[in-house]
């Protein structure tokens, strides 16, 4: 069973690869035809909020992971003990909500001030720079609140559910290209933020389903 488990976590991992490559092409291609050299841009340095989340996303995601391994093999050899991933999991979140807090307050206001005083930006795009970094903002926030539920994927060796979504999010994204590409008119920086800032957040809110729903660990302290 664990055999075939992880040949399934491998098998998907690489369809996810492929997919992302080969769909990222295309996504990549069309946004930058519909926005554009100047708004990409504008969009790319204002956005880098995301990749900075991302970082700190694969980071925390491999500690987490590995603790929660640790509990799982715990609960096994001591069956008494087998509330202890529950309580670490509830640990882990009282600790991401903490950190979420603090690294959106002290990097809002710096983000805020280059914005205004230190980039580049051109003027009928400042307004919308800053929606843009607000937006960001606000999706690294619930981007550090979600890993605790991604680790635990990690943890029980359930790649290939993870992966799935991946996939499923990439589709997206090239759904949203197309859209920016071929119907939407106007603002296409913010309209930008806006569906990949859905986006993620619609793959962040099924993660966390299947969490709840299939995890047991995934419930109050006072529950475990």
């Amino acid at each position: 069973m664990a055999n075939k488990r992880i040949i399934l976590n491998i098998c998907v991992t690489y369809l996810q690869n492929i997919t992302s490559i080969i769909v990222g092409f295309l996504s990549v291609s069309l946004i930058f035809k519909a926005l554009g050299e100047t708004q990409l841009g504008v969009y790319a340095i204002v956005g880098s909020i995301i990749g900075f989340s991302g970082l700190f996303n694969s980071i925390m995601n491999t500690s987490n992971s590995r603790f929660f391994a640790y509990a799982i093999g715990l609960s096994k050899k001591h069956p008494e003990k087998k509330d202890v991933l529950c309580e670490w999991f509830n640990t882990s979140i009282s600790v991401h909500i903490c950190l979420a807090f603090l690294i959106c307050l002290i990097f809002y206001p710096i983000g805020y001030l280059l914005i205004k005083y230190k980039l580049d930006i051109p003027q009928e795009y400042f307004n919308t720079a800053i929606i843009v970094f607000n937006i960001s903002t606000i999706l690294m926030f619930f981007t550090i609140l979600q890993i605790p539920f991604f680790s635990l994927f990690i943890a029980k060796q359930l790649i290939f559910i993870r992966n799935i979504i991946g996939i499923f999010q990439t589709l997206l994204h090239l759904i949203e290209a197309l859209i920016l590409y071929y119907i939407v008119k106007g603002n296409l920086i913010l309209w930008h933020s806006i569906l990949s800032t859905s986006i993620i957040m619609l793959v962040y809110i099924i993660t966390i389903s299947i969490a709840f729903i299939y995890f047991p660990e995934c419930k109050l302290k006072s529950y475990c």
